[in-house]
């Protein structure tokens, strides 16, 4: 488990490293994408959700539940007018992290009792949805059929390898795959 401690020391031994160079992409509207998010996907969506209610959304989910007739076009063409301009709105894009106590005896005040939550994907859309309309990158793993842990590892020693054998330098950190 990751404590401050460890934090400190990988951002002291990298303090003098030089910025990385991150290549620009171009995200494609979303007749890339396929076809848009229609009302009745929402729906379907909406019906196999929990009932669970997350405290940043604007109304409980037993209540969108109830509306889905009314409010999936409304939520559809959200989805499909974010797509469209290749934005995801700054209002969703918050998040709340409560960290739990590994057991309730432990001390609240010491940072390494704590449990590790790996983050984790909140979309309206189905995987399938999203592998049938190539979302994903190629590289992505998780939410996919016939995709694991192990094949992000075999993914990870192929570039390694890759890198390697064109007599590059190549470094890894791991922080949590």
């Amino acid at each position: 488990m990751f404590s401050n401690g460890n934090i400190a020391a990988i951002c002291a031994s990298t303090a003098a490293a030089s910025q990385p160079i991150v290549d620009a992409c171009d995200v494609s509207p979303l007749d890339t994408f396929g076809t848009p998010v229609t009302a009745d996907d929402v729906a379907a969506s909406l019906r196999c959700s929990t009932g669970k209610h997350y405290e940043l959304d604007p109304a409980p989910t037993w209540l969108i539940k109830q509306c889905s007739d009314v409010l999936s076009p409304v939520i559809a063409s959200m989805i499909n007018c974010s797509f469209n301009i290749s934005t995801f709105p700054a209002c969703d894009k918050q998040a709340m992290v409560k960290p739990l106590l590994t057991k309730p005896s432990m001390d609240p005040f010491d940072s390494d009792v704590y449990l590790q939550v790996p983050g984790m994907l909140c979309c309206p859309l189905s995987p399938q949805h999203a592998d049938v309309h190539c979302l994903f990158t190629v590289q992505q793993s998780a939410y996919r059929v016939r995709h694991s842990t192990e094949t992000a590892v075999v993914d990870v020693l192929n570039e390694i390898f890759r890198a390697v054998d064109s007599r590059k330098v190549c470094a890894l950190v791991l922080l949590d795959l």
